[in-house]
């Protein structure tokens, strides 16, 4: 997808990414995603119940990713919004999703405050009959 996107800004033969063979925008990806989503081996994984199950992948959710990784990269939310089209904060933070090793390293980064560091991390359960 990479190599695409990069001869498509490199040599336009259109105003969009995607485009037809006339250089008209495109308005009906599903089949193309998702031959290109098998191809990729791009996956969803969802915790329902308890246990990890795979769901369908769908093209919105590049969206998802894309500002996720934005703000993971330190990108601020004004830019976020700018960016992805959003007119207010709220809709901005619904498309950021930080990873788990992301939330574990700004964690961390209290130790280095501290001028301590601990490697190991414990996996904490929560208990749910305990007495009120």
């Amino acid at each position: 997808m990479r190599e695409i996107l990069q001869r498509r800004i490199e040599r336009p033969d259109s105003e969009y990414i995607f485009y037809n063979h006339e250089g008209e925008r495109l308005t009906h990806l599903s089949r193309g995603f998702k031959s290109a989503r098998k191809k990729a081996g791009l996956i969803r994984w969802e915790v329902k119940d308890g246990e990890t199950v795979e769901v369908r992948f769908r093209f919105h959710d590049l969206r998802h990713t894309f500002g996720s990784r934005l703000g993971m990269n330190g990108t601020d939310l004004k830019s976020i919004m700018e960016i992805m089209g959003h007119k207010t904060a709220k809709v901005a933070m619904r498309y950021q999703h930080p990873s788990p090793s992301h939330k574990l390293e700004a964690v961390s980064k209290l130790d280095e405050i501290r001028g301590t560091s601990s490697q190991k991390v414990v996996e904490l359960n929560k208990i749910s009959d305990r007495p009120r």
